[in-house]
């Protein structure tokens, strides 16, 4: 009984220590390389506070992670990537802005959007046969 309840214990116990990817990053002051997943994945840049949550933070890991995101978020927002979420049904809620190519990147978007829903108004076309 009581090699069951060890492990049982260790058991809670290593799925309690397990971190997320991004508290891993934070924790290892891989700032840039946390900055740059959150803009290539699409996602607004964290505030501190979220940031603070994840790892104590300094004024330099702060401008990493920014330098890091700046190249991320450049990345996820090129044309021919927006017009590929936008064709998939991905929802764009303003992550381009302020980007080096913005005006295309949200024409794209809208382009494979118009797309997507052009097509998926077909999966609910009524059958003449």
């Amino acid at each position: 009984m009581k090699r069951l309840v060890s492990l049982v214990l260790a058991g809670l116990l290593s799925a309690c220590s397990g971190l997320s990817n991004d508290a891993k990053l934070a924790q290892q002051n891989e700032w840039e390389q946390l900055g740059y997943h959150d803009g290539v994945t699409g996602r607004f840049a964290r505030s501190d506070a979220a940031l603070e949550q994840l790892s104590p933070l300094s004024q330099d890991g702060k401008a990493q992670y920014l330098q890091g995101y700046r190249y991320g978020i450049e990345d996820y927002c090129t044309p021919y990537k927006t017009y590929e979420y936008g064709k998939n049904g991905v929802a764009y809620m303003g992550q381009c802005k302020n980007t080096q190519h913005e005006k295309l990147a949200v024409q794209g978007w809208e382009a494979g959007y118009q797309y997507y829903l052009t097509h998926s108004d077909l999966l609910f076309w009524p059958n003449d046969e």
